[in-house]
């Protein structure tokens, strides 16, 4: 369970695990001509946890991250690798990315829950290793939460997993990851 920084090009030049995100879903070398934003600390932080449910087969990976990992083309390995790694995935997209300029359905600004620019999403990750053995990619559910910050915190203070409107993602393809 984490809240891992959000730096664009980590200072933390220690950690190197993350380079299976560096692959495109097919195989071989990510073909990205700026792949800088996979350096990102929340990107490692992320990596370093999944790397310890893989060594023990199972666990549950929670953190609050940048949402640009969910949709951003330069992802697509990382996003693979997840799909690989997990029996199931969550993704609370709370929104409010002030550089996107994101609005709620009704046309307002849509806030961010904390006082940043860069959107933010919740992700839940569990590998089972003891219901099943791994013979597909993991399933995803994913719902977005637009609006004020107060009426995400009141969400996020009074709902559940099991209150969520989760939808089901299908990723199309390894070759066509393009979001979660």
């Amino acid at each position: 369970i984490g809240n891992p920084p959000y730096f664009g090009e980590s200072s933390n030049k220690h950690y190197k695990g993350h380079d299976v995100y560096k692959l495109e879903p097919s195989g071989g070398k990510l073909k990205e001509k700026n792949s800088k934003w996979l350096n990102d600390d929340y990107v490692k932080f992320i990596r370093l946890a999944e790397s310890m449910v893989e060594r023990n087969r199972d666990g549950i990976v929670g953190m609050i991250t940048s949402h640009g990992w969910i949709d951003n083309p330069t992802f697509r390995g990382m996003r693979w690798h997840l799909l690989e790694t997990f029996d199931i995935i969550y993704i609370l997209d709370l929104h409010g990315n002030s550089n996107k300029k994101e609005k709620t359905l009704d046309g307002k600004t849509d806030q961010n829950i904390f006082n940043i620019k860069t959107g933010v999403a919740i992700l839940l990750a569990v590998k089972n290793n003891s219901i099943h053995e791994k013979k597909s990619i993991a399933k995803v559910y994913r719902s977005d939460i637009l609006g004020d910050k107060k009426a995400k915190f009141d969400f996020l203070e009074t709902k559940n997993i099991a209150d969520v409107d989760w939808k089901e993602i299908t990723p199309r393809s390894e070759e066509h990851t393009s979001e979660l």
